[in-house]
Formats: structure tokens, C-alpha cells, sequence
């Protein structure tokens, strides 16, 4: 589970920050493909049961958007603060 929530991770955070749409698509089909071969080779070797690795995908799925959900929580709550000044905050200034 900790690989597949990695790659995932590492796939659309690398998507994300990429400019260019293709890129984007390519980064995120690479993690998922590569997120397939694991659970294949999983079930292929006997080191788990078809289940097992199914229920791993749904958890790192779901730890996934939970931490997508979060990052862009926090990046639209700094966004919004805005008017912030070099110093760091307003608060010195009087209409006085």
C-alpha cells in the first residue's frame, strides 16, 4: 500500500506542477501503470491474495485524496489571507 500511495503521489504532484497538458497526462498514466504492475506482480508471485491487493488500492486511493483534499485546502486558505505585506501582516497601520 505504502508504494502504490507513493507513486500516486509522487505521479500527481509531478502532474501538477507541470505546465504543459501532455505531461500532465503522461506523468499520471505512468503512476498508474505502474501502480497496476505492482498489484499484478503482488498476485503473480503469491505474496497476496487478488483481495488483499484490490483493498490496498482503495486505501491508497482514499489516503490519496485526503491528502490532495488537504493540499489544496491549505493553498486556497493562503490564497484567501491575501493583502499581506512584505513585513508580514498590516496590522501596523493607522487610518490616524
Amino acid at each position: 500500500m505504502v508504494e502504490k500511495s507513493l507513486v500516486s503521489t509522487a505521479g500527481l504532484l509531478y502532474g501538477r506542477s507541470s505546465t504543459v497538458w501532455h505531461r500532465r497526462v503522461q506523468s499520471i498514466l505512468a503512476a498508474f501503470v505502474m501502480i497496476l504492475l505492482i498489484g499484478f506482480s503482488r498476485v503473480y508471485f503469491g505474496a497476496h491474495y487478488l483481495s488483499d491487493v484490490l483493498a490496498a488500492c482503495a486505501a491508497g486511493l482514499a489516503w490519496l485524496a485526503f491528502s490532495l483534499t488537504a493540499v489544496d485546502t491549505l493553498r486556497r486558505s493562503r490564497n484567501r489571507e491575501g493583502g499581506i505585506s512584505e513585513c508580514g501582516s498590516n496590522d501596523w497601520k493607522t487610518d490616524a
